[in-house]
């Protein structure tokens, strides 16, 4: 298992960060949402994701919905 953080972002694209998260991680869409509301209340989030092969893909994607994000060993 692994983890990413994302810390802060850039003009946000909340409905493909909210659409990576729940693609990637499997969450419905509430989780989903419920993960970049975090982000905007906090500016900062922290994520496991249990496939290191997602891992790739999330972090990809999220970048494109301009957070900003890290993979966390």
């Amino acid at each position: 298992m692994s983890r990413i953080q994302i810390l802060g972002f850039d003009n946000l694209n909340k409905v493909a960060m909210t659409k990576s998260i729940q693609t990637y991680l499997s969450l419905n869409l509430a989780e989903s949402k419920a993960i970049t509301d975090q982000l905007l209340e906090n500016g900062k989030v922290e994520l496991e994701v249990d496939c290191n092969s997602k891992i790739k893909s999330l972090v990809q994607s999220l970048k494109l919905a301009n957070a900003n994000v890290k993979i966390v060993e």
